[in-house]
This record gives C-alpha cells, sequence and structure tokens, in this order.
C-alpha cells in the first residue's frame, strides 16, 4: 500500500527532515527563517515517491542521487538551478545526473518530482530494452524537446490524480510507477533509449 504524507511547516529543520526522508542527499545550505512556510505532500510506495510540495523563503539547497533516479520542476520567481556547472531552465522538467544539483530561489518556490529507486528502476529497463546489464544515467539533464517536456508535465499530473486515488491498490500503484518510468525514460536524453536504438537495429 502507498503511503501519503502531508507536512505544512514554519520551521527550517521540519523542511529539511522531511527532505531527508526521501533524499538522504539532501541539504538546506541556506534559509532564511523569519520566512519559511512549508507545504508538503507525497505518496510514497515502496520504490517510487510522487512528491509535490511549495516553499517559500530564500532557499540554496543541494542534493547529490547516487541510488537514485530524480525528475522534477520547480517554479518560482527567480529561481537557477546548476548540475556540474550547467544552468538549467528550472520551469522545465530536468532530470537528475551523476554530480550534484543546486538550487536557489528567492520566494515561493513550487516542486513537483517523480523519484525512482534506481535498481528498481533499472530492473524494469532492462525488462523492457532487453539489455540485461543497462545502467541507467542521464546524458542531457533536460527533456528532448518542448513536446516531450509538455508530456512529461501531462504524465505528471495524470499520475498524481490517479495514484491520489489508488495508491491502496497495489497492481494501479505498481502500473501508475511504470508509466512515470517510462515517460521519465522517453523525455529525456539517457542510456535506456540508447539501449533501445540498439535493439533495433537487430
Amino acid at each position: 500500500m502507498g503511503e501519503v504524507l502531508t507536512v505544512n511547516a514554519t520551521g527550517a529543520d521540519e523542511v529539511e527532515t522531511v527532505w531527508q526522508r526521501f533524499i538522504p542527499s539532501a541539504r538546506l545550505e541556506h534559509v532564511d527563517p523569519r520566512r519559511v512556510r512549508f507545504r508538503w505532500s507525497s505518496i510514497e510506495t515502496g520504490a517510487f515517491s510522487l512528491v509535490q510540495y511549495s516553499l517559500r523563503a530564500d532557499v540554496r539547497s543541494s542534493i547529490h542521487l547516487d541510488d537514485q533516479i530524480m525528475a522534477c520542476q520547480l517554479v518560482a520567481l527567480e529561481a537557477r538551478v546548476t548540475t556540474d556547472g550547467r544552468d538549467l531552465a528550472p520551469r522545465q522538467p530536468w532530470l537528475t545526473g551523476d554530480g550534484a544539483l543546486r538550487a536557489h530561489w528567492n520566494g515561493t518556490g513550487r516542486i513537483r518530482a517523480f523519484l525512482f529507486d534506481r535498481t528498481s528502476a533499472e530492473r524494469v529497463a532492462r525488462a523492457v530494452s532487453g539489455e540485461d546489464r543497462l545502467v541507467l544515467r542521464a546524458i542531457d539533464p533536460v527533456a528532448r524537446d518542448r513536446a516531450l517536456a509538455a508530456q512529461w508535465e501531462r504524465s505528471f499530473g495524470y499520475v498524481a490524480s490517479a495514484l491520489a486515488v489508488g495508491h491502496d491498490q497495489p497492481l494501479v500503484a505498481a502500473e501508475l510507477e511504470r508509466h512515470a518510468l517510462m515517460s521519465t525514460l522517453t523525455a529525456f536524453s539517457t542510456t535506456y533509449l540508447e539501449a533501445l536504438d540498439r535493439a533495433a537495429q537487430y
């Protein structure tokens, strides 16, 4: 069964505690404690989490994912997201790579994300691609084009609404997790797509 978590808080410590429950490497490196307002909603189904939250504050944060894969989108009036020295467009969906990722925003940031256990995601990707030794990796953290970015956004909305009512049904939750993973792995340039291309050549 899926586990639903909702949090409303006004303390920086609570923000980091919730973050680290889902992403152990998450760090809140700076926040103005006088301005914090945090609203969190998530559904966790074991190897997959769907997260939506808003955080009002002057924020500087970082994550470095080793055992997880995250596809994310950040909407804020003043925001900056960087990875491996590269600026990303935060309003567009992006996929975490192998390096550290840093985010900074001022005001209210609204974040939504799919978070996958890497081992579980690789098991599915290997079965679909037929490549038994596939290691999932993001080749480019930005979506391959605008149409696929928009498709990922629509997929997120669909999974979020369907999981809200179906998270306690294991078969439904598993199918929604698979949908979220496949929409993510095809929206971005990944080693999964390379494996599919290789398979098509035989």
